[in-house]
């Protein structure tokens, strides 16, 4: 009997994330935005428009929104290298910190 319930798993790599979904037939992969897998990057930049005054993008936009604007973003990529470290705390996202759950949060929506 194939079962109708359906699992997602998710590998949250330091380099790269990947999706898959397993419901009855062979597991399979998310398509994700910019293909089978996703960076694991954030950029953030000021913008008035957000509320909270600054935007988030995760991934593939995140490096695209670095390399067009270095000068006036903060880019992180492969943070969950630092998670594990006894020495990291937080991480300086312009007159904000973020503790690693808060990273991961944003990656993650």
């Amino acid at each position: 009997m194939i079962s109708s319930r359906r699992a997602v798993g998710l590998d949250f790599g330091t380099t790269n994330t990947v999706a898959a979904i397993a419901d009855g037939a062979a597991p399979r992969l998310v398509a994700l935005p910019g293909g089978d897998v996703f960076r694991t990057a954030l950029c953030f930049w000021h913008d008035d428009a957000v509320r909270g005054g600054l935007a988030v993008e995760a991934g593939h936009a995140a490096i695209r929104e670095y390399l067009e604007f270095p000068s006036d973003s903060r880019f992180i990529q492969s943070f969950k290298s630092v998670a594990a470290s006894a020495s990291f705390d937080t991480a300086p996202v312009f007159e904000k910190r973020y503790r690693f759950e808060e990273l991961g949060g944003l990656f993650l929506t």
